[in-house]
């Protein structure tokens, strides 16, 4: 079961936020000029560039600049620079009478008028650039029952190298997220997972716990980096309203290679503090590693560093341990730098699973963020079937099999690897498994 709303879908709120952003530009263009206008583009500028808009109106092709433009101009406005095209037919508006007309009158009234609302429009239609409603909204199936997950926007405090949002994303509404929370519910989800950005951030997350837990009787996961969880009264609050589980990205246990990942100095304090609460209120934990260029030569140590501070407190509920692979960071260059071959990851990671195992603790190394089955098969712990029909679309969507993989005994069960890694590496640290 899948049910991803696609941004050209009925439901899309991408589409629609989008579109209602579209409208006031169009209608402050239209009261600013006179005349009925219609964007016809409004890329978003290269790096250092300035923006241009392009509009109809009346019939009159024009076009508008931002701030810096050093070209051509017609006339400026409100530290805009006005241009216009001539006609289809390639004559100059101004060679008519009834054109020369309308086009003074245009400038008359751009030179009155309040233009400096214009960028604000322009950014907010320019933030949806690659956002698509699957990154706000999915549900798919895990062990035979749909489970959901919402983005509550992409704002964090932390900034992630090998993260692959925007920041500048626009967030949903919390209508918009109620709204998701009951078709969710609709649908038969009982296991709901908020995430961002950083949830904690989303200023009505307690009315979101509570609308799914409560009217809905979810059980409701957080994806966090628990840096709000030192705050108890915080924490409690959201405990009381139904929050149950929380996954946490710890990525490493040294505080300067944390710091150099999240690119938010200081974090990891936070982080180890607000898991150490989470553990000590009773919640139960999940804890989440990604694994780079970073941090690949301590995962044995992150894996001790959670045996023996987080798994030894008194009554602590740790569901599982979980190792990803990135995705493609937004940065696209970052992805370059920061990955790591599959042969490398292999005998670490292994290292820091068994530490995990030993300590009675569970592993997860696959899943859509996860690795082939592979990269960890000499660890029979470790191993998880997995199933296509489970996983939806957009995750899989991400990966491909190489051609070494057809000889591979899992392949039909296999997610395969991302795509961007084998177009980084090809299959270096593939290799076919035998079951025999």
């Amino acid at each position: 079961m899948s049910q991803p709303r696609g941004e050209q879908g009925q439901d899309s709120w991408v589409r629609r936020a989008r579109a209602d952003h579209e409208a006031a530009l169009e209608s402050a263009l239209s009261e600013a000029l006179g005349g009925r206008a219609e964007v016809i583009a409004a890329p978003p500028p290269a790096d250092d560039e300035p923006w241009r808009l392009t509009v109809w109106v009346d019939g009159l092709k024009l076009h508008v600049h931002g701030p810096g433009h050093e070209g051509p101009r017609w006339f400026e406005a409100s530290s805009l620079a006005f241009s216009y095209a001539r006609t289809d037919d390639g004559l100059d508006p101004y060679e008519t009478p009834e054109g020369a007309a309308r086009l003074n009158d245009i400038r008359d009234r751009a030179r009155r008028a309040q233009l400096d609302g214009l960028e604000g429009e322009l950014r907010a239609i320019w933030s949806f650039s690659g956002l698509r409603d699957e990154a706000l909204y999915q549900i798919s199936m895990g062990r035979g029952r749909p489970y959901g997950i919402i983005r509550l926007g992409f704002g964090c405090n932390q900034d992630c190298a090998f993260c692959w949002q925007s920041r500048t994303w626009p967030e949903p509404d919390t209508a918009t997220c109620l709204a998701w929370i009951d078709q969710m519910a609709e649908l038969g989800v009982s296991n709901l997972l908020l995430s961002g950005g950083e949830p904690t951030l989303y200023k009505t997350l307690p009315e979101l716990v509570t609308h799914a837990a409560r009217v809905h009787g979810m059980e409701v996961g957080l994806e966090t980096n628990a840096i709000r969880f030192r705050k108890k009264r915080y924490l409690n609050d959201l405990m009381e309203r139904g929050l149950s589980k929380a996954l946490i990205s710890l990525h490493s246990a040294d505080p300067q290679t944390s710091d150099a990942m999240t690119r938010a100095p200081g974090t990891w304090v936070g982080t180890v503090a607000g898991i150490e609460a989470a553990l000590d209120a009773g919640l139960l934990v999940g804890l989440n590693c990604v694994i780079d260029r970073d941090n690949v030569a301590e995962l044995e140590t992150h894996a001790r560093l959670i045996v023996d501070r987080f798994a030894s407190r008194p009554d602590a509920r740790i569901h599982q341990v979980i190792y990803s692979h990135p995705s493609s960071a937004w940065d696209v260059a970052l992805y370059e730098e920061k990955v790591v071959s599959l042969d490398a990851i292999r005998p670490r990671l292994l290292a820091a699973s068994r530490t995990l195992l030993d300590a009675g603790l569970t592993v997860s190394t696959g899943g859509s963020c996860g690795f082939p089955p592979c990269v960890v098969s000499e660890e029979p712990r470790l191993a998880m079937p997995a199933n296509r029909e489970e996983f939806d679309t957009a995750d899989l969507s991400g990966r491909a099999h190489g051609a070494i993989c057809e000889t591979c005994d899992e392949r039909p069960r296999c997610l395969g690897v991302r795509s961007e890694y084998l177009a980084r590496f090809g299959e270096r640290g593939l290799r076919p498994i035998d079951v025999g």
